[in-house]
C-alpha cells in the first residue's frame, strides 16, 4: 500500500465527494506516480471501505490493517468512487 496518502473520511468530505452515508472509511488524498496503487488505478478522492477483507472505519484501523500485509501479498481493496463501489487488487 505504499504510494498512498490517506485521511479519515468525515461526513463533510463524504458530501463533497458525492457519497451518501455517515462517512466511514479513508479517503485517498494522494497517489504516487508509478506506485502499485497508481498502477492498480486508485485515484485521489477514492474512499477505501475495506482492505484485505476487513472493514476500514478510520485511519488508525487502515494503518493497522496495512501494517499486517506482507509486501509480496496481493491485497483486495473495496473502493467507493463517487458512489460507485468496486474491488481493486494490488499485487506485487
Amino acid at each position: 500500500l505504499s504510494g498512498l496518502s490517506t485521511m479519515t473520511l468525515t461526513a463533510d468530505v463524504a458530501r463533497q465527494l458525492g457519497i451518501e452515508g455517515k462517512g466511514s472509511g479513508v479517503v485517498i488524498v494522494g497517489v504516487e506516480d508509478g506506485s502499485p496503487a497508481d498502477e492498480a488505478g486508485l485515484r485521489r478522492g477514492d474512499v477505501i471501505l475495506e482492505c484485505d477483507h476487513s472493514p476500514v472505519n478510520g485511519l488508525d484501523e487502515f494503518r493497522r490493517i496495512a501494517a499486517g500485509i506482507r509486501p509480496d501479498n496481493t491485497v483486495l481493496i473495496f473502493v467507493n468512487r463517487g458512489g460507485r463501489k468496486f474491488f481493486i487488487t494490488l499485487g506485487s
